[in-house]
């Protein structure tokens, strides 16, 4: 479950700081985002993220998801059913 919610949260966050997804709108003037493209995104996650969402917090239980090793310029890389993990 842990690369699917990691597949979904990189895949979210891409869309939303890049300026898609369901809070875009046409018509109106946005500001620049500061990201720009994957290899932005990546050094945003490395930056702000990858400090507590690592794989030993997750275990322990401190955070849902780990980050490391997520990789933006293939979100799909990882894909994962969540219907696998239940009976």
């Amino acid at each position: 479950m842990r690369t699917w919610l990691v597949r979904v949260t990189v895949g979210a966050a891409v869309v939303v700081v890049l300026g898609g997804g369901p809070f875009s709108t046409t018509g109106h003037a946005q500001a620049p985002s500061g990201v720009e493209s994957a290899d932005d995104f990546q050094g945003f996650l490395q930056q702000y993220c990858l400090r507590c969402h690592t794989d030993r917090r997750q275990e322990a239980g401190a955070v849902p998801i780990s980050l490391e090793g997520a990789d933006v310029h293939d979100v799909g890389a990882h894909e994962h059913d969540p219907e696998d993990d239940y009976p």
